[in-house]
């Protein structure tokens, strides 16, 4: 049970329930079901994570990242924002998997990602798709550099 800020505009019920989808916490009605807002993690009492803190990548690891993405966010191809390094299989997911901190860690698993598309993914992987079209991506260019 989780009291919403308002009433639901639909039904007039206070009371909600707080579903995450996509790394945002979403708030509903608890009596219709519908979707009255989007809640910041301090207000739903799940951690708030950082993206600037990155102890695990060095400064040399993120601009090789940032380079090789050409400073551009691999999921909206916006080079209009800041750009952070994101991790294309989560650490939680890729451990789960039984990955190792250095596979988690490697370039290969980093990409460049502005800050509202990398916390938009929180501790979810990216969509296969979006590592297929990274990794083909970075074949053209590996292939355009050595042709």
């Amino acid at each position: 049970m989780f009291t919403m800020r308002s009433p639901c505009s639909r039904c007039g019920v206070i009371d909600g329930y707080v579903e995450t989808r996509g790394g945002q916490d979403c708030v509903f009605c608890n009596d219709c079901g519908k979707h009255n807002y989007n809640a910041p993690k301090t207000e739903t009492g799940r951690e708030v994570r950082t993206l600037r803190t990155r102890p695990d990548i060095k400064p040399g690891q993120r601009t090789r990242v940032l380079d090789r993405d050409n400073g551009t966010c691999i999921l909206c191809h916006t080079t209009k924002r800041d750009l952070d390094v994101g991790h294309l299989v989560s650490v939680d997911e890729g451990r789960a998997l039984g990955m190792t901190d250095t596979e988690l860690f490697s370039d290969d698993n980093l990409a460049a990602m502005c800050s509202p598309c990398n916390s938009g993914y929180s501790a979810t992987s990216a969509n296969p798709r979006v590592i297929a079209a990274a990794i083909r991506a970075r074949a053209r260019r590996g292939e355009a550099a050595d042709g």
